[in-house]
């Protein structure tokens, strides 16, 4: 009798000491996953915009304004090498050599009122970016030049996530699911596309260059100086990425108005749809032809539908500093992406 008792005694011991262990385990394995939903949430990426429905819905002195959900955005990057697309995707460098964003534009069009409207971002920027150690891994969120967000990637896609999320998290987190970069190669082919365009040089920046790139001449860009016309820059002059985006500008109206021609033109799609193989993006070819319809259907202006958000240039340590004005930024981003939600 005694010995049962024991037995039984001991038994009990065991299977406390094992619903302990059960439940030790249990609180370790919750608090590994509450731990990691802390961590994703803080870790911000272009996919978790999407979802995150604070941007959806804002008030602004008093009004309320919704998201235009019938908005794509897509983020174009062009970025200051001349390494092979396969040569990056072979290495997969996580060290910043694989180049910073020189051109950030965002284009958004509008599927419901066919219309479309370009942000244009300086590369000097001070913004939160997402920085990342030297094994690639994403330690937080610091200010520092919105163009230094592509150089902590692998110089493809995560550098256009991060870009992506720099952006987003820029312009009231709101969705840029889509991504699109070039490098110094891909000027070639991009020009080639619609053939030689006309512009009309706005700044002396270039003028070392011969008398056709002084301000106001005519000039034809093709293959031979579109590199020179939209990307060069004197580093030693304080603020020069100004003018080189004035340059980037007229080149844009120029192509975008020769391309919408052309748009339609099946000689013209096979070309674009081409080019893709020679860019960083996530837009597939299905994709890529529906933007073109909606591209050729939508209005544009240079005028009243491309904006630069106004700010202040500052010379810094080392590279130049642009400065947002945060109180007009709002506005712009409420006219750009925004409904006043009594008339949505």
């Amino acid at each position: 009798m005694k010995n049962s008792q024991k037995r039984n005694q001991k038994t009990s011991k065991y299977i406390k000491i094992a619903v302990l262990c059960v439940s030790f385990i249990v609180i370790i394995c919750m608090m590994f996953f509450i731990y990691n939903d802390m961590k994703d949430k803080k870790h911000h990426t272009v996919y978790d915009s999407a979802d995150n429905k604070e941007y959806s819905s804002i008030e602004v002195d008093g009004k309320d304004y919704n998201y235009n959900t019938g908005l794509i955005n897509i983020l174009f990057i062009g970025f200051d090498s001349s390494t092979d697309i396969e040569s990056l995707e072979a290495k997969n460098s996580n060290t910043g050599e694989n180049g910073r964003a020189d051109s950030i534009y965002v284009l958004s069009l509008d599927r419901r009122n066919k219309t479309m409207q370009i942000l244009a971002l300086s590369r000097d920027t001070m913004t939160d970016i997402e920085v990342t150690d030297a094994s690639g891994q994403v330690v937080g969120w610091g200010k520092d030049h919105l163009a230094f967000a592509y150089s902590y990637g692998d110089g493809k896609d995560k550098s256009c996530r991060l870009m992506s999320d720099a952006v987003s998290n820029l312009v009231n987190n709101i969705p840029i699911v889509y991504y699109c970069a070039a490098n110094i190669n891909s000027l070639g082919t991009l020009i080639n596309i619609v053939g030689n365009v006309e512009v009309q040089v706005p700044n002396d920046d270039l003028k070392q260059f011969g008398p056709e790139y002084e301000k106001g001449q005519t000039l034809i860009v093709d293959e031979s100086n579109i590199e020179r016309f939209v990307r060069f820059r004197d580093i030693g002059t304080d603020f020069s990425n100004e003018g080189r985006m004035e340059r980037q500008k007229v080149f844009l109206e120029a192509y975008m108005n020769k391309f919408k021609q052309l748009a339609k033109d099946e000689a013209t799609i096979v070309k674009t749809t081409k080019m893709l193989s020679t860019l960083v993006t996530n837009i597939s070819v299905g994709e890529l032809n529906d933007f073109i319809s909606l591209y050729a259907e939508s209005s544009f202006d240079i005028n009243s539908d491309y904006y630069k958000p106004s700010g202040e240039n500052k010379t810094g340590q080392a590279h130049d500093e642009f400065y947002i004005d945060e109180k007009a930024f709002q506005k712009l981003i409420l006219k750009m992406f925004y409904m006043d939600s009594s008339l949505s």
